[in-house]
């Protein structure tokens, strides 16, 4: 977390990927579309979800629902036309890290969920499927040379309201 919700802003996160060799890494989210964790599933908790979403984005955006603060909530609102849901682009384009380097993806973190309720202490989780390997062009790793990794995202909601988020 590198700010904790406020009157004036939701949270917000960054999550980098530093590549520490010297050759440059290709890294990109599996089988879903957005670059690595820009677009990150509903983490799911007791008392509904978690939404992470980055603050502007051409690859991902919320249809059905719009971000607001309400009653003292950073929330996804459902809209009159269904419930919200997270849209993603389809193709998944690799994003080259070089040696050295880091890769950041910055999200502002929304709860969704019931109206009487504002983010519930407790445990929020969702799995993340990255495929690391070594770029060929634009969007795609060399052949034989990637492997996918499976990386759990919590985001805990303490007692006293503040957020704390971890991959493993």
């Amino acid at each position: 977390m590198v700010e904790q919700p406020s009157a004036d802003a939701p949270g917000r996160t960054e999550i980098r990927i530093e590549n520490a060799g010297g050759a440059v890494l290709g890294v990109k989210h599996a089988n879903l579309g957005a670059s690595p964790f820009e677009f990150v599933s509903e983490l799911a908790g007791e008392h509904g979800e978690v939404i992470l979403l980055p603050e502007q984005s051409s690859q991902v955006d919320v249809r059905r629902g719009e971000r607001q603060r309400e009653a003292g909530c950073w929330r996804v609102v459902d809209g009159d036309d269904g419930e919200a849901y997270v849209s993603f682009i389809s193709m998944a384009p690799a994003v080259h890290i070089p040696g050295g380097e880091t890769y950041t993806a910055r999200q502002q973190v929304y709860y969704h969920g019931p109206a009487d309720r504002c983010l519930p202490t407790g445990e929020y989780r969702t799995e993340v499927a990255i495929e690391i390997g070594q770029p060929r062009g634009d969007q795609h790793m060399e052949s034989g040379s990637s492997i996918e990794q499976n990386v759990m995202c919590t985001l805990r909601v303490g007692r006293d309201g503040r957020l704390s988020l971890s991959l493993s």
